[in-house]
C-alpha cells in the first residue's frame, strides 16, 4: 500500500529526527542545493520548512519576527 505525500507545510525545529534519521545527504528529503542551509558549520542542523514531505527551506524566529 502506497501512502500519499502530505500536502501541508510543517515547521520543524533544529535537529529534528525527520531530518536526522535519513541524514542530510539524502536527496530524496533535502535537495543538494539546500543542504548547506540545513547542515551548517559546526554540526548545526537548522530548523526546516517541510512541504509535501521534502525540505523546502529553513526558518528562524528573531526579535519577535519570523524569517
Amino acid at each position: 500500500m502506497r501512502q500519499k505525500t502530505p500536502r501541508e507545510v510543517r515547521l520543524l525545529g533544529g535537529f529534528d529526527q525527520y531530518v536526522l534519521g535519513p541524514g542530510t545527504d539524502d536527496t530524496r528529503l533535502i535537495a543538494a542545493g539546500r543542504r548547506t542551509a540545513v547542515s551548517r558549520a559546526g554540526g548545526w542542523i537548522s530548523p526546516v520548512v517541510v512541504h509535501e514531505g521534502r525540505v523546502a527551506g529553513v526558518w528562524e524566529f528573531t526579535e519577535g519576527r519570523w524569517r
